[in-house]
């Protein structure tokens, strides 16, 4: 392949029916891959933060202030938005995250095809990633928010490098970036840094650079003015700059690829492979591939990327951001001279389209595993919880039975899990995690749970070796902090009912407040 081919590829092609059908595939691709999975709960933990976050805005709450969250405004501001538009329902998070998960394929398969023109290819490239990404895109979290705002941009910008008099672009570009790196600060850091790349020629693009520039502050001076005016800036910059840079990272290490499987592994292969291609492409070129304007961009992209879930690469992980690869890929796969003889040409698209066998062999099985479950009604719509399952719904329906006017701490961490109650966690935290919480955190927590809190529920999960499983960087699984934190639950609260691995404990109104003070000594 060429280095002229490569600057050709973003020339400007009018739309036709194959790209349409092609488009309409992808979507009904998603929704068919989506649907079977629209009330499942896989389980209590990561995907209840932005639902729990967005209901505590909604009813008052002070975001950093009032709770403990470490990620920016973004994504709890944009689901809280959309629960004004939809109520707040277990069906409102699923349909955001439908609208996520469509909106990426969407956005992938429109860049794919903007710089391979190959309009099979882009589609066959979204759907295998698709299928290969069964178990990662059930939950709404801030990672598909970032994925959707990040491709966004990468489109608007090769859409920009075709027709640079369009300002407009690079400025929507920058807005996307901005918003960006207000939901997940690292992976729209880099992607702004990634999309710098399109303005290689300052003297011809330097009023395009200053306005994607100045496009990409202006999201972030607007948030930024949200939290100032709740009085909680200094409170933002310690839970959302200082916390995760001194304690996030030392627990959240994990090798790359953890968890990949038969059906998913070819996921963990895509950024490799990409940049090896890349690397060979530049090799046989002498450099003049990288010449070209959409090879740079889309390169720019895969590298932020990949270097975006350097802090816990497993393969769900990897599974979200591979639609960056995907683009690159297009361009490097030497198509030209694979595809040049007819037989060569079946032997390559049989082989590709194989990939997809197992992964929808497996689709098709979960989905069938998940349709034997029972559906469970829960204050926030019915539900299919795949793991615990019966002991679990019992729980959820346990809480929900609570007197209104009594509040409830969970313990450790299962944000999901008051959610689904339709319950507020009565501390500022809903994450307790050893080496990760602090101790003055634990310590604050134990006086606000003693204080507001009539019930405890307990996840043993949470608070077993299991830790070690989830969270295998973890220097020490029980700090001091943490034993002293458990001990005065064991004495605040008494031993109640239990629904498998979850306890709803009493409180115990004659254990005092000071029991807390040995936590921080």
């Amino acid at each position: 392949m060429r280095a002229g081919a490569l600057a050709a590829s973003g020339a400007v092609r009018p739309w036709g029916s194959r790209e349409a059908v092609c488009l309409g595939v992808v979507i009904a691709g998603a929704l068919v891959l989506y649907l079977p999975f629209f009330r499942v709960v896989t389980w209590f933990g990561d995907e209840g933060i932005l639902p729990h976050g967005a209901e505590r805005i909604l009813r008052g709450d002070r975001l950093y202030s009032d709770f403990f969250e470490f990620l920016p405004p973004g994504g709890y501001l944009l689901t809280a938005a959309w629960f004004q538009l939809t109520g707040i329902s277990f069906g409102a998070v699923r349909s955001l995250q439908l609208l996520l998960f469509t909106g990426t394929c969407v956005l992938t398969y429109l860049a794919c095809l903007k710089v391979s023109r190959r309009t099979a290819a882009s589609a066959i490239a979204v759907l295998l990633w698709a299928v290969m990404s069964v178990n990662s895109y059930f939950e709404n979290s801030h990672h598909w928010f970032t994925s959707v705002l990040c491709m966004g941009v990468l489109l608007a910008l090769l859409h920009w490098t075709e027709r640079p008099e369009r300002l407009w672009l690079a400025v929507l570009a920058g807005l996307l970036g901005g918003a960006a790196a207000m939901v997940t600060p690292t992976r729209g850091a880099l992607a702004l840094l990634a999309g710098l790349v399109a303005f290689t020629d300052i003297r011809r693009d330097w009023r395009a650079l200053v306005a994607y520039c100045a496009a990409s502050l202006v999201v972030p001076v607007i948030l930024i003015g949200y939290v100032t005016a709740l009085g909680s800036l200094h409170d933002a910059v310690q839970s959302v700059i200082v916390f995760p840079a001194t304690r996030y990272a030392a627990i959240q290490f994990r090798p790359y690829g953890l968890d990949a499987r038969e059906h998913n592994f070819p996921l963990v292969l895509a950024f490799p492979l990409a940049f090896l291609l890349l690397a060979v492409l530049a090799i046989r070129t002498r450099g003049g591939a990288l010449r070209a304007g959409a090879i740079r961009l889309c390169a720019a992209f895969a590298v932020a990327a990949f270097l975006g879930i350097q802090t816990r690469p497993d393969v769900d992980y990897i599974a979200r951001v591979v639609p960056f690869a995907l683009p690159l890929l297009l361009l490097v796969i030497p198509f030209g001279t694979l595809l040049k003889r007819p037989a060569t040409r079946v032997i390559i698209t049989t082989s590709i389209l194989s990939l997809g066998v197992l992964p929808t062999l497996v689709a098709v099985a979960l989905a069938n595993f998940i349709a034997e479950k029972p559906a469970t009604e829960s204050p926030r719509g019915p539900f299919r919880l795949i793991g615990r399952g019966a002991a679990d719904h019992a729980a959820v329906a346990a809480i929900a039975r609570l007197a209104p006017d009594e509040r409830i701490f969970v313990y450790p961490y299962a944000p999901m899990l008051p959610f689904m109650a339709g319950r507020v966690q009565s501390a500022p935290l809903n994450i307790l995690i050893p080496s990760y919480t602090t101790a003055q955190q634990y310590w604050s927590t134990c006086r606000a749970v003693l204080r507001d809190a009539d019930w405890a529920v307990v996840h043993r999960r949470w608070t077993t070796q299991s830790w070690l499983n989830d969270y295998p960087s973890t220097p020490d699984a029980e700090p001091r902090e943490r034993m002293a934190f458990e001990a005065v639950l064991d004495q605040a609260f008494r031993p109640g009912e239990r629904y498998g691995l979850i306890e709803l404990r009493p409180r115990d109104p004659a254990v005092p407040l000071d029991v807390c003070e040995p936590i921080r000594r």
